[in-house]
């Protein structure tokens, strides 16, 4: 009998783990307005453009930082929780070209 409980016990165990059930990791979506922005992770650029969906991120503080030449960078942290997808909006806003003085 003993054996029994082991064998359906391991048996849980494997299908929890084939599951993702203990996966730590969860997603970050990042939109942007404009699209097209360059996206850090952590201080690391990614490579990827924004609107883009990062998977398997370790659960934990993160800091998304969104770049578009033209406009203002735009920072967000953000709290991943395992097997759920945080969303981050960055809406851009653009630097104002240098004013320039009317002569009368």
């Amino acid at each position: 009998m003993k054996k029994l409980w082991f064998l359906l016990g391991m048996g849980m165990i494997l299908v929890l783990v084939m599951c993702g059930v203990s996966d730590d990791t969860g997603a970050i979506a990042v939109y942007s307005e404009p699209t097209g922005a360059d996206v850090y992770l952590d201080d690391s650029l990614t490579g990827a453009k924004t609107d883009c969906v990062f998977e398997d991120v370790p659960s934990g503080h993160h800091t998304v930082f969104v770049s578009l030449e033209g406009y203002y960078g735009w920072e967000e942290g953000v709290v991943v929780e395992p097997g759920e997808v945080d969303t981050v909006d960055a809406v851009l806003s653009p630097i104002s070209p240098p004013l320039e003085l009317c002569e009368e």
